[in-house]
């Protein structure tokens, strides 16, 4: 099969360099969309586009051009300093960075300066500090000089766990020659032991998060709009820096205004009123509570969270901090009644759940695995479905695991022997190869360019595996009706790995487990049946993978984050490329020209979606004669 060349939504036609961790080839490769290098450092000279997981060091020495490192979208692109590699000197955005401290032992290393008003000035104390742009996550990694924020473009980014940069220079907050320093950014997991005074000036900071960090409650800071989690603490600090003799301000209270006014009467009673609050939120909530899972990176708002504006800031904010509200779906050793969770007995193959961690046991690994979410049920009319965020929290080297559907980013069905001709396209080594003269190693990439060649195997059953559209391929499904199709009754069979939904008016029982009402479950077998005790004529709801509900009934959702697709008269409506068009994500609205899938896109209102996630596990090692490709 031909293969089309991986989608991009960030497209320029010239100045920008593409790179892909895991499509990309350094060998044949040569930086555009098309044809993408596989490392950031292959090509230092341009701005880069990329996805995918990074460890190497990309240091710009003398800062000398302002470049910039962008990742595809906001979860596409992790640098992983791996405590050795280093990404400063760029300007960086929609980038996911940790563990940046090669240069710990320097004031001047870390992740460096990302943006500047003079090119010239990119990574020098009197123009910024540390990381600027959009989107972006830092953790574990140290700032140039320490300093969080220092310009005005200083916007939507995490600075989580932030590590001193040296000695001389601990972690501080923005620069007081700029106004703000610090806008809509979250601060989390600074200890006290860690902080510092502001080197420059006063700095001013608006409309930001702060959580489990340590506050200096005389340093001359500005607050205005923003949100200070209850695990923040405040100190007074003798000096530039924490000292024994820094005394913590212990603030009491049952609402916002009565924890500032007991900030603010410690404060006093020290004799300082150098840190000065507009409008701000002393919350009663641990960080836990307003955002979803920061321990594990996931700074995004619950929806019950305080830093969620009922009004617009004077800023024109609508809540407080780098990233939005957002559902998520935690994970349980037990999730027993829980709905909207992940389901740990849906586990199949290598997978497993361990103190709430999806974790793999490697001796099943080459089986692959399988996980499913329980139902989560949303409207539209109150939710809009912007995308989806799953961080990768490994290298993709031997093993291939994502957020997707049964579908493939390789198509594995479709793998070419050696000997057969190979369709234009782009191509994964499984085992080793001989193509056009040049030997290909396992999980090389291959670009297919000529029609009719053909390559040798230099290994026992060596195959080459079609690199499919991901955008196109990885897709759930989601209900398009308000109503349930069918429903089945406590005399009715279920179908193996059939989705149901109590929608009832009473919990159920299946297989001995409690399923509350508005939970969901997978059937294990085709001789199950569910029990109630409270009614015995009670239904639930036929939701997935059950032969009773047509397919005509689900459309598709993309895995990317791109859109929930529209239908007219019951029918998928498709682009001129044969891809489903949009229906009401504005990440969709995107002409063709500019990445987007078509010029003539259109919203369709859905009342009540419906959504399932999986998560699938696939082993790619060297094929042996007895392992099914297809598999």
């Amino acid at each position: 099969m031909a293969t089309r060349p991986l989608k991009w939504r960030t497209r320029y036609s010239s100045g920008y360099t593409y790179v892909d961790s895991e499509f990309g080839s350094n060998v044949f490769g040569n930086g555009s969309m098309a044809k993408p290098y596989a490392t950031l450092s292959k090509k230092t000279d341009a701005s880069i586009i990329c996805r995918g997981y990074f460890s190497e060091n990309v240091n710009k020495n003398g800062f000398n051009s302002g470049k910039s490192i962008n990742g595809d979208y906001y979860g596409a692109a992790v640098f992983d300093g791996n405590l050795t590699g280093t990404v400063y000197g760029w300007w960086l955005n929609n980038m996911i960075i940790k563990n940046d401290l090669s240069l710990v032992a320097s004031a001047l290393g870390g992740v460096g300066a990302a943006y500047s008003n003079a090119a010239s000035g990119v990574g020098r104390a009197q123009y910024v500090y540390g990381v600027c742009g959009s989107r972006v996550l830092v953790h574990n990694s140290c700032l140039y000089m320490g300093t969080i924020g220092g310009h005005s473009k200083c916007k939507h980014i995490v600075y989580s766990k932030i590590v001193p940069a040296c000695g001389s220079y601990l972690v501080g907050l923005g620069n007081g020659n700029y106004s703000p320093s610090i806008d809509q950014c979250t601060i989390y997991g600074i200890p006290i032991e860690n902080r510092r005074k502001s080197i420059y000036g006063n700095p001013f900071v608006i409309n930001s998060l702060f959580g489990k960090t340590g506050m200096i409650a005389n340093d001359t800071t500005k607050f205005t709009d923003c949100i200070f989690a209850a695990d923040c603490k405040w100190y007074w600090f003798p000096s530039a820096v924490y000292t024994p003799a820094a005394v913590e301000l212990v603030i009491t209270g049952e609402t916002s205004a009565e924890r500032e006014a007991s900030l603010k009467a410690a404060m006093a009673a020290k004799g300082t009123s150098a840190v000065t609050f507009t409008r701000c939120i002393f919350s009663t909530k641990t960080s836990d509570e307003l955002m979803n899972n920061p321990e594990h990176l996931d700074f995004t708002l619950r929806p019950t969270s305080e830093a969620i504006r009922t009004l617009v800031t004077s800023n024109g904010c609508l809540y407080l901090g780098a990233m939005p509200p957002a559902i998520a779906l935690p994970i349980m050793d037990d999730s027993t009644g829980v709905a909207g969770t992940w389901d740990e007995r849906s586990i199949d193959g290598c997978f497993e759940v361990v103190n709430d961690n999806i974790c793999v046991n490697y001796q099943e690994i080459e089986n692959g695995g399988r996980m499913m979410s329980k139902i989560v049920k949303l409207n539209p009319s109150e939710v809009q479905v912007d995308g989806l965020f799953s961080l990768p929290t490994l290298p993709y080297k031997r093993l291939d695991m994502k957020l997707t559907s049964l579908t493939s980013l390789l198509d594995f069905a479709n793998a070419v022997s050696a000997g057969n001709t190979l369709p234009i396209g782009w191509y994964r080594v499984r085992g080793n190869v001989t193509y056009n003269g040049t030997v290909f190693a396992d999980s090389s990439v291959i670009y297919v360019t000529a029609a009719n060649t053909t390559f040798t195997d230099n290994a026992e059953n060596s195959v080459l595996i079609p690199v499919v559209e991901p955008n196109t391929m990885d897709t759930l499904y989601c209900r398009c009706r308000q109503t349930v199709y069918a429903r089945v009754g406590v005399a009715d069979d279920l179908q193996t790995g059939g989705v149901y939904l109590n929608d009832g008016e009473y919990p159920i029982t299946y297989r001995s487990r409690t399923i509350a009402v508005g939970e969901s479950f997978v059937a294990m077998n085709t001789t199950d049946k569910f029990t109630c005790s409270d009614d015995s004529s009670q239904t639930i709801a036929v939701m997935f993978d059950d032969t009773r509900v047509p397919s005509a009934e689900w459309i598709p959702a993309q895995t990317f984050g791109e859109y929930f697709v529209s239908k007219k008269s019951g029918a998928i409506e498709h682009d001129d490329y044969g891809v489903p068009l949009a229906s009401g994500n504005y990440l969709a609205h995107i002409p063709s020209a500019d990445g987007g899938y078509s010029d003539r896109l259109k919203k369709n209102i859905i009342n009540q979606v419906y959504v399932q996630f999986a998560l699938f596990a696939k082993y790619y090692g060297q094929t042996t004669s007895s392992q099914n490709i297809g598999e």
